[in-house]
């Protein structure tokens, strides 16, 4: 019991230290500028990801069918087949994204960060509405995954009461239903995300940090 008092006070002495080591960390222009780069890629990451996402949920309904088609060898029912693996794939994905969109806000957080300690005069003018309007777009990025992942756990559920014995022929009927109606929920998500992406790829195009010997001029 002694230990475990012990290990709690060294955990709150570390998060006390950092809390103080965090505020007294300041970012410079270059940090501001890297951070923008750093929000390119991460875009372009993101996006790659929610493309290979949407490529695997439409592989849905086929892998379903290709589990009933082997229902003989016990892939629905043992949670073993196509479907347990689309599911699978799919949650994989939907964590990348996640980090993804944490790496993004990092970078947003230095650039804020730039705003309040560097000089004006030595980033744009308008790198803070730069920064509004990325954080706004990245809010609809959570959110897309938030809503993504609730639809998945539906899913996830209603697969799981189908791999029961006593599921029937009506329960798989419904269950391709299923798969059709969460698919549709999900079209209206797809599109703000797209939108969403559109909208930060245009913000970063039409944004420009001066570079060192700029800055020097």
């Amino acid at each position: 019991m002694k230990k475990k008092v012990s290990v709690s006070g060294l955990a709150l002495t570390l998060v006390l230290l950092s809390a103080c080591t965090d505020s007294e960390e300041t970012a410079s222009a270059e940090d501001a500028g890297n951070a923008v780069d750093g929000i390119e890629t991460y875009i372009q990451d993101f996006q790659t990801e929610a493309e290979q996402l949407l490529n695997v949920e439409e592989d849905l309904q086929l892998d379903f069918e290709e589990d009933l088609a082997n229902d003989s060898e016990g892939a629905l029912l043992e949670g073993t087949g196509q479907v347990a693996s689309n599911l699978s794939d799919r949650e994989d994905i939907l964590q990348s994204l996640d980090s993804i969109h944490s790496q993004i806000n990092q970078e947003l957080n230095t650039i804020g960060q730039a705003i309040e300690h560097v000089d004006a005069e030595e980033l744009p003018n308008d790198i803070e509405e730069f920064s509004v309007g990325l954080s706004d777009y990245g809010a609809e990025l959570s959110q897309f995954i938030d809503e993504y992942r609730h639809n998945l756990s539906a899913q996830s559920e209603y697969f799981e009461t189908l791999s029961s014995e006593e599921a029937d022929f009506a329960d798989i009927t419904d269950g391709i239903e299923n798969v059709n109606d969460t698919h549709r929920a999900m079209n209206a998500n797809w599109y703000e995300l797209e939108d969403a992406l559109i909208n930060m790829q245009e913000i970063l195009a039409n944004f420009e940090m001066p570079t060192p010997e700029e800055e020097g001029e």
